[in-house]
């Protein structure tokens, strides 16, 4: 459960080009708009992961309440396909319950349980530090700019 109300959440999630500054899940370029909303259905992206460079594509998108992706080009995966649903999550409508759901097979014979451990551990830790985090950044007006980071490992914000 996240502490933002559906369409704070939603709207941080559905930027995706916005991803690469707070996910840890690599650098998001989008290559094509969707057909009705820019983030929507037919939405396509590079993402420049740990996993190597990957093509992802958005096949449904229901604002504030459901994003469905599946990677169409340069994965490890077999019949990648992503979901994350968006539900009130108690608090007076003030949190979200954040549910994320992957599907693949490996190419490799042997390798799928490694790569869904690899996978779970960078969802969770996505859904449940990073994304807390982004969103209290942007309550107090600063984001974190990697690229202004430097060579020192360091962090600089801007309101």
């Amino acid at each position: 459960v996240v502490p933002a109300v559906p369409e704070r959440v939603f709207a941080l999630m559905a930027d995706h080009e916005g991803l690469s500054n707070w996910s840890g899940l690599g650098t998001f370029k989008q290559t094509r708009p969707g057909f009705t909303e820019a983030s929507g259905v037919g939405a396509e992206y590079v993402v420049k992961s740990p996993l190597g460079t990957l093509r992802e594509q958005m096949i449904a998108f229901e604002p504030n309440r459901l994003k469905r992706y599946r990677i169409i080009e340069g994965s490890p995966f077999v019949g990648y396909i992503g979901e994350v649903h968006f539900a009130a999550g108690g608090g007076n409508g003030e949190n979200t319950r954040v549910t994320w759901i992957v599907r693949f097979r490996s190419r490799i014979p042997g390798l799928g349980p490694l790569l869904r451990f690899a996978v779970r551990r960078r969802l969770i830790d996505t859904v449940t530090k990073r994304l807390p985090a982004a969103l209290a950044c942007r309550r107090h007006g600063v984001w974190l700019l990697k690229e202004q980071a430097g060579a020192t490992g360091g962090a600089a914000l801007r309101s």
